[in-house]
C-alpha cells in the first residue's frame, strides 16, 4: 500500500503548489489500479535518501514493470513458512496443561465442597443448640403427635425424637437421652407402630412390637 500525504512531508505545510501536486494523486491511482507500475520507481527513488545499496533499478518491459516484478517489489513472501507452525499445539505439549488443569480443578471442587460441608455442619449445630434449648417442649410435642394415633402422627413423633438424639449426642449428653427415651417408650407401650418406627433409637430399650 502506498500513503502520500502532505503531513508526511513538513517542508510541504508551506508549499501553496502542494495541494494542486496531491490532486494528482486520483490520476496515479487509477494508473497503478490499470496496471501502470511506473509508480514505484517513486519508492526505488527515495530509498536513495536512508540506504546507500540499494537494488539495481527496475527493469521495464515494453514500458511497464512486469507483472512479476511489481509482486516481488510489493509483496513479501513468508520466510520459513514451516517455522510458522513449530507453536501448533499437540498431545505431547498439552498435555501436562491438561493434567495441571485437572488437578487444579478437583482442588477447586474439594474446597468448594469443604466449604459446603462446613456451612452444613453450622446450620446442623444451630439446629441441635436450639432443640436441645427447647428439649423439653420438644418432647411435649412427640407425644402429643403419638396420642394422635394415626400414620402421620407417629411419623411426626419419630422425626421429632430422632431430632432429639442428635441434639442430645451433639452435646455429649447421651444418658440424659437415654432416660426421657425410656420414659417416651414406656407412655407408648402400646403404640406398636410408633415403637417400630424408633427401633434404630433402642439404645437398650424394649421396643420391640
Amino acid at each position: 500500500m502506498l500513503v502520500f500525504s502532505i503531513e508526511d512531508y513538513p517542508g510541504y505545510f508551506d508549499d501553496e503548489q502542494a495541494d494542486d501536486f496531491f490532486q494528482h494523486i486520483v490520476t496515479l491511482r487509477t494508473e497503478l489500479i490499470q496496471g501502470d507500475w511506473r509508480l514505484l520507481y517513486f519508492m526505488w527513488l527515495k530509498a536513495f535518501d536512508t540506504v546507500n545499496d540499494i537494488a539495481a533499478i527496475p527493469m521495464f518491459e515494453l514500458g511497464q514493470l512486469t507483472r512479476q516484478q511489481a509482486i516481488a517489489m510489493t509483496k513479501k513472501e513468508a520466510v520459513n513458512k514451516q517455522g510458522a507452525y513449530q507453536y501448533w499445539l499437540n498431545a505431547k505439549v498439552i498435555t501436562p496443561y491438561i493434567e495441571k488443569g485437572l488437578k487444579q480443578f478437583k482442588q477447586e471442587q474439594a474446597a468448594v465442597l469443604a466449604q459446603k460441608q462446613l456451612a452444613e455442619t453450622a446450620l446442623k449445630e444451630a439446629e441441635h443448640t436450639e432443640v436441645y434449648r427447647q428439649r423439653d417442649h420438644v418432647w411435649q410435642q412427640a407425644q402429643i403427635q403419638a396420642k394422635r394415633a394415626c400414620a402421620s402422627g407417629y411419623d411426626q413423633a419419630s422425626r421429632d425424637v430422632h431430632l432429639l438424639a442428635e441434639a442430645y449426642h451433639s452435646k455429649g449428653e447421651r444418658t440424659a437421652f437415654e432416660l426421657r427415651f425410656r420414659r417416651f417408650v414406656s407412655n407408648n407401650k402400646n403404640r406398636k407402630a410408633l415403637l417400630t418406627r424408633l427401633q434404630g433409637l433402642s439404645l437398650g430399650c424394649d421396643v420391640a412390637t
